[in-house]
């Protein structure tokens, strides 16, 4: 009942719960397009998107790491915490956040706490995520076909034939971090892979050739 009522006066005064909102927003076939084309309007924006499938386990292996990843780039506003004594709730002391300015005007009683988080985040990095079994049309459009797969669109790559940017490395928080943070230190650590697995491969062939040779001269 005490939920309902605090609920009531968050909509009434259209203010939000400042707890519990995820920091990765969940993209389908309906919302995809749009959210798509208000991230890539902007040059400096960044959509980061997770296409998976619920059970695939690689798809659970990545999920803590990727909602870690959305904490770390989420924006937080600037807020005032206080311990306030709401009438409503029979005097019942709640820990709520309100917006700095309103935060004395709406405390009924005596404020106990307060303290301000300042803001934190990065509001260039949008992450999101589409679940493919429910939203196969996305992915398929997308050219997903395995999962999963880390896609990163921005305005300069959204207008290619194949939009989007797919993410090749470990699917580790510092790789995918360097992705859409510093992608010239990503495409650095991606061309010196590369190279290793090239030289590997022809040493391997080498020796599997210079085996061949010294049976021949048996």
């Amino acid at each position: 009942m005490r939920q309902k009522r605090m609920r009531k006066v968050l909509k009434r005064h259209n203010l939000v719960h400042s707890f519990g909102n995820r920091s990765v927003k969940v993209l389908d076939n309906d919302n995809f397009d749009g959210e798509l084309a208000i991230a890539t309007s902007d040059e400096k924006k960044t959509l980061f998107v997770k296409f998976y499938r619920p059970q695939c386990n690689h798809c659970k292996a990545l999920a803590p790491k990727w909602e870690a990843l959305g904490e770390e780039f989420k924006v937080r506003p600037k807020y005032q915490f206080c311990l306030c004594c709401f009438l409503l709730l029979r005097g019942v002391p709640i820990v709520i956040a309100f917006p700095t300015k309103l935060c004395h005007v709406y405390a009924s009683g005596t404020i106990s706490t307060c303290s301000v988080m300042q803001a934190e985040g990065r509001s260039d990095i949008i992450m999101g995520e589409v679940n493919c079994d429910a939203h196969e049309k996305t992915c398929q459009k997308q050219g997903v076909n395995s999962h999963p797969t880390l896609i990163k669109y921005t305005a300069e790559n959204v207008k290619l034939e194949f939009p989007g940017e797919v993410f090749l490395l470990e699917k580790e928080p510092k790789h995918m971090r360097e992705f859409v943070d510093d992608h010239a230190g990503y495409k650095k650590r991606l061309a010196d892979i590369l190279a290793e697995e090239k030289a590997e491969k022809e040493a391997k062939k080498a020796a599997k050739n210079a085996k061949i040779e010294a049976k021949g001269e048996l």
